[in-house]
């Protein structure tokens, strides 16, 4: 009972900071002499801090509370099909270093595995000293995740069908470590520290090499009963249109991705690009037919988020990705598609591009793992 009560304090610190002992107690139930001493044993574990005295209407100026977020790190690490991304922030969510790593196209997991593995030794022991050190690694993947077991199901672009993941890197690290899909990690950094943090019931759409969403309802990310919820990239948009990695036809994934808008403008031009960021430079430069292509990807980008907004009627469709460094250019596309649903009708629903920038998706993988070590308890 001690420790769930401890839990509990400890929680509530963390996500009310600052925050007196009365406060605590009021919110808890528990005495005022069993906070102070749960407390106490806190601050000698380094986990809370006093921050000084608050405000008072009357009587004595309450001993403010805050979560020590230097206690502690997680590592987040997100794999892509050109490049993994990893960084190491505090338990507040303070980046600690970053960093990017190229990774081939169409290398074999166990390459992957040995890559993340010596670069997630290499951050651990440079990170600065804590009382709890570093705690765990979450790993993002493009695909489908069972999160419980840690296994990736299939991620197409990256040709990874049934993969142990978590079984493969915890046999390299002495950390727990935590897999799920990339969009459902940028919903949880954008909850956490995005503008998710504005909204209950919000949308998370994930536009990178593949297409994705990650789904939050009642603050709560949703998973489905497989665990594969939010997976919009491989809705059909186009019946018997273009033949996907997933096995399918017309996924939006092909027409409303990074790697659909090199391909439709290669396509119009004949021309070979290599980054999205060529086709955005040319179309700024007055390139028709770069014009054209992100043209194509916005209006059927804006199908999709409109589906997305009948579908769940989120409060927010919250657009993350590479592609949002360039949202101007595609808004102009996209906001014939999206003006009724999300102007005129009763569905009220804000579209907004992130903030987290390029970091949002191992931002987030960090965050699952801060999340499940410090998961606020059940009362008994």
């Amino acid at each position: 009972m001690k420790e769930i009560n401890k839990s509990i304090v400890t929680d509530i610190i963390r996500s009310q900071h600052p925050v007196s002992r009365a406060r605590i107690s009021e919110i808890t139930g528990l005495n005022k002499a069993t906070v102070s001493s749960l407390i106490d044993e806190l601050i000698h574990e380094g986990l809370v801090i006093e921050l000084g005295t608050g405000p008072s209407a009357v009587g004595r100026r309450p001993r403010m509370l805050g979560f020590n977020g230097r206690a502690g790190y997680a590592v987040g690490v997100a794999i892509d099909l050109h490049e993994v991304r990893f960084l190491l922030i505090d338990l507040l969510g303070k980046l600690e270093k970053s960093l990017v790593i190229a990774s081939p196209v169409g290398m074999e997991v166990e390459q992957t595995v040995y890559q993340v593995v010596d670069v997630v030794q290499q951050i651990v022991q440079s990170a600065p000293s804590s009382p709890l050190g570093v705690i765990g690694v979450g790993i993002a993947v493009p695909g489908l995740v069972d999160f419980k077991k840690g296994v990736v199901w299939n991620a197409p672009n990256l040709h990874w069908i049934n993969i142990p993941l978590r079984k493969m890197l915890e046999a390299h690290l002495d950390l727990p470590v935590f897999i799920d899909n990339e969009s459902n990690m940028g919903a949880i950094a954008e909850q956490w520290l995005g503008k998710g943090q504005n909204y209950s019931n919000f949308v998370y759409l994930s536009v990178t090499t593949g297409l994705g969403s990650g789904i939050v309802v009642n603050r709560q990310l949703m998973r489905g009963s497989g665990g594969i919820a939010g997976e919009v990239g491989h809705m059909v948009v186009v019946v018997d249109g273009l033949l996907c990695s997933c096995g399918n036809r017309g996924c939006l994934e092909m027409y409303a991705s990074e790697k659909s808008l090199i391909e439709i403008f290669q396509q119009k031009s004949g021309k070979e690009v290599s980054t999205v960021e060529e086709i955005f430079q040319r179309a700024e430069n007055g390139d028709v037919l770069a014009k054209a292509a992100i043209s194509s990807v916005g209006r059927y980008l804006a199908t999709g988020i409109n589906n997305l907004i009948h579908t769940c009627n989120p409060e927010s469709v919250i657009v993350g990705g590479r592609i949002t460094r360039f949202q101007s250019l595609l808004w102009e596309a996209m906001q014939p598609v999206l003006s009724k649903s999300m102007v005129d009708s009763f569905f009220h629903t804000k579209l907004e591009w992130s903030t987290l920038g390029q970091n949002a998706i191992s931002l987030g993988a960090a965050s699952l793992v801060i999340d499940h070590r410090f998961a606020k308890p059940t009362i008994l």
